[in-house]
């Protein structure tokens, strides 16, 4: 049979494929013959899907297989390990109800995704394929065509024309430029004065040593950083640190002296030491150390204390005032780990323990790094078999940290692999958001088995956490969450142009995202001991989103309280430029909620004089919904917004009215996208049943009354009967404030 119209129901592979026992590929979905056939010259077929059953309750419960011996129980691999204890137990019927399960039951059809069609195949296969694929341009702006995973880069060059056309200005693209430049340079660490040569001859004299209450932070590190990053034996490390032949061992081991040395930085940060400057502070004096010793301790003899000295130098990296080497020791602690198979076998002579705990850190660290900056990992998860270390961690009670960590860095890298790698930019529009499904409910399987007290979608309450230790690990497991959400929700937006249910799902997701991450601020400690992701990154993620929102959609009911949480956004920033003596501009981020107010005011002004100059004339019509359309009849021509059928944001109307008009309003109607203009036109917002599914069938929908909104020089109005209407986003949210 050859391929057409229901080639979903056929196989992959080609019967002559098949019978050699060879790939089939094909130069493009329209082609009916694949590479192997047309060189051969024979006729290319393909056989329908054998239908498959699946199996019953009873069917799966009679085919039980025989126990396990005690060695093959001790051989189960992480991803079974986090199934059973990550994931909540879900009954059969639940599962025929839920996405997850009717993507597992679905997962036996053919179906292209990213995972089974390489990129680079195409490449390799075709000696005339020329077309190159990228992600994100730089740090803040992002490829018109394929968004990646870094939430940061979240205004593509396209989106950003579009705001300066409805703002009729260009201070937007000059404050992204601003800080796309100042980010640049700080990551290339220009201006740094720091040299290769001060770093190679930094040394501490033993009388430093004893001044900088060395034993203070030793105490410092293992009371704050190591319950986070717990990959070191504290017994041990301190019988090596206070041993009175201390400089004897610095001297002749140069890993154990780069840890050392590293771990002296970290206690220092929590102890005052740190600064925002790059390479300033007591800190990174230690720091440099290490650092000076990276060359001997790489080019040496490998060992497990060499893998737990670039950890250290990961952590301490995280920082603002390290952004520029962070991607040294992240990518160097992964290589090590990888020359030492700490993923994979145990090594007769250390400590167990010790390698599972170094290697999962490490695993952690650099998944996050690869995914923030929209990068291939480096460690391969399907070459890992190393159980996950007991839960030891008394200070954060009944947390499980490292694995409800790990179990994250594996949906991101699942996301990462099927949605936002070269090779995913082949999945079709409906692989994608099967995929992006996939990924979510795994998302929310991870949150919904963390404890309440620290699970994301809940508040923050430090009065119950009872330390800022607890408090700070509540936050950062909130904004993990939202870092994920947002990029899979933004894609879910770009692949997807058509006004949808699912669109409209997605935009309430972004918008409370940004408003529960903003809210977050509150919570974060602008220190020099803060990661560069926590105090940075996020904030600037959601002051982006509900800035986008507010521009697009002046008039829309949530458009105050989003003005609102930029304020706070603005304030959060103010702050951190004072807390950073100015080195930080946050007050440039400020004027985010400044030109959003602006625009909003201007808007409102602009209709008020209208409907003073022209007065109110309603009319009755046949309209639909068997009400009366309304019209205002103002000075000219201008063609009104109509609601979006879905959910209430206005979409343009360009059959009437002057050329301007036309303009701004197909720029704000284009639907979502890094690709279109706007990312909020064409389908607004509308309840979403995940968040509360009894309340779905109490959203207005644009049929249930007659609604035209007007043109964005005047004020936008939902009407009802003469009432303004308290329509679904309204009525998810609470009352309007417009």
């Amino acid at each position: 049979m050859e391929l057409g119209t229901n080639s979903a129901n056929l196989l992959r592979t080609c019967d002559a494929c098949r019978a050699r026992k060879v790939r089939c590929i094909r130069r493009s979905h329209s082609d009916q013959t694949c590479i192997d056939c047309n060189k051969r010259g024979e006729s290319c077929c393909y056989s329908p899907v054998k239908k498959r059953r699946v199996q019953t309750h009873s069917r799966r419960h009679r085919d039980i297989p025989p126990a396990k011996s005690f060695s093959e129980n001790r051989r189960v691999s992480f991803s079974e390990h986090a199934q059973t204890s990550m994931d909540p137990p879900i009954e059969e019927t639940d599962m025929n109800r839920n996405g997850f399960a009717v993507a597992r039951a679905t997962s036996i059809l053919p179906t292209t995704s990213a995972i089974s069609q390489q990129y680079v195949d195409k490449i390799l296969d075709d000696c005339h394929f020329q077309e190159q694929r990228q992600n994100d341009r730089s740090v803040l702006i992002a490829s018109n065509q394929y968004p990646g995973s870094s939430t940061l880069a979240y205004f593509s060059e396209k989106r950003i024309t579009a705001l300066t056309k409805i703002l009729g200005h260009s201070r937007v693209e000059e404050i992204l430029s601003s800080i796309d430049n100042s980010v640049t340079t700080h990551l290339e660490g220009s201006g740094n004065p720091m040299s290769a040569s001060t770093v190679m001859n930094s040394s501490i004299s033993l009388s430093e040593y004893l001044s900088q209450h060395v034993s203070l932070y030793i105490k410092a590190y293992f009371d704050e950083v190591h319950p986070i990053y717990p990959f070191l034996n504290r017994a041990s490390f301190e019988a090596m640190a206070f041993d009175p032949g201390l400089q004897a061992t610095l001297a002749a081991g140069k890993a154990w002296s780069a840890l050392y040395h590293a771990v002296l930085s970290l206690g220092c940060l929590h102890c005052g030491g740190g600064s925002f400057f790059p390479a300033k502070g007591h800190a990174w004096k230690f720091f440099k150390i290490s650092l000076g010793l990276l060359p001997d301790i790489l080019s040496g003899k490998r060992t497990l204390v060499t893998a737990q000295a670039m950890t250290a130098m990961a952590v301490f990296a995280t920082n603002y005032s390290s952004l520029h080497v962070e991607e040294l020791p992240v990518i160097e602690a992964a290589r090590v780990a990888l020359v030492l198979g700490l993923g994979k076998r145990f090594k007769s002579g250390e400590s167990e323990v010790d390698r599972s705990c170094t290697f999962w850190i490490i695993y952690c660290l650099e998944k996050e790094y690869a995914f923030n900056v929209t990068r291939c990992s480096v460690i391969n998860d399907c070459d890992i078999g190393c159980p996950l270390p007991p839960n030891e961690n008394l200070p954060l009670r009944e947390l499980d940290w490292l694995r409800t960590w790990a179990s994250y860095c594996r949906i991101m890298t699942t996301a990462y692999d099927s949605l936002f790698s070269v090779s995913a930019t082949l999945n079709s529009t409906e692989v994608y958001l099967e995929e992006i499904g996939r990924v979510h409910q795994r998302l929310n399987r991870w949150r919904d088995c963390i404890p309440e007290d620290f699970r994301p979608g809940l508040p923050i309450r430090p009065y119950k956490l009872g330390n800022r230790l607890l408090t700070s690990l509540a936050l950062r497991i909130h904004l993990m969450y939202y870092n994920v959400l947002v990029a899979i929700s933004r894609l879910s937006l770009h692949v997807e142009d058509k006004p949808s249910d699912q669109q409209s799902r997605s935009k309430i997701t972004l918008m409370e995202a940004a408003r529960s991450i903003i809210d977050a601020t509150q919570f974060i400690a602008v220190e020099p001991f803060t990661s560069t992701w926590v105090m940075g990154h996020m904030p600037l993620a959601a002051t982006f989103i509900l800035f986008d929102f507010v521009v697009h959609n002046p008039t829309h009911p949530e458009t105050r309280k989003n003005i609102s949480f930029l304020d706070v956004s603005a304030g959060y920033f103010s702050r951190m430029e004072m807390a950073t003596d100015g080195h930080i501009a946050g007050s440039t981020m400020a004027e985010f909620s400044h030109i959003a107010r602006q625009h909003v005011s201007a808007l409102q002004v602009s209709g008020n004089r209208q409907n003073q100059g022209a007065g109110e004339n309603v009319s009755g019509g046949g309209g639909g919904g068997g009400g009366g359309s309304r019209s205002r009849h103002g000075s000219g021509s201008e063609g009104p917004f109509l609601k979006d059928k879905n959910s209430g944001i206005a979409v343009g109307d360009t059959s009437g009215g002057n050329e301007q008009d036309k303009q701004t309003q197909e720029t704000m109607g284009n639907g979502m996208g890094l690709q279109n203009e706007a990312i909020w036109g064409h389908d607004s917002l509308m309840g979403s049943s995940e968040y509360n599914p009894s309340n779905a069938d109490q959203f207005h929908g644009a049929e249930d009354a007659d609604t035209l909104i007007y043109p964005t020089d005047s004020t936008a109005m939902f009407f009802d009967g003469g009432e303004f209407l308290d329509f679904n986003v309204a009525n998810f949210f609470g009352p309007s404030n417009m």
